[in-house]
């Protein structure tokens, strides 16, 4: 079995190989799809609403932590005067 490290080494080397053969693949994908129609269907339907889902949590709790703060703001501005 391969430690963590050893592990990280033989990836990190590999990298160089991964970013070839993708590139590869995308200019074969290219030379191949002229008419460049694509059927994008990555993500099932449940994964999909699940990343959503939390992605519009975190939007709302950084957008409610943002509205507090600009209310604080006024509050102080106007107490202040």
């Amino acid at each position: 079995m391969l430690g963590k490290s050893r592990y990280s080494r033989r990836l990190n080397r590999l990298k160089g190989y991964f970013v070839t053969l993708f590139h590869l693949i995308g200019l074969t994908w290219k030379a191949e799809n002229q008419s460049q129609i694509y059927n994008i269907d990555t993500f099932p339907i449940p994964v999909w609403i699940t990343y959503a889902s939390a992605v519009v949590v975190y939007i709302q709790k950084r957008n409610i932590a943002v509205i507090k703060q600009a209310n604080d703001d006024i509050s102080m501005l106007s107490n202040s005067t």
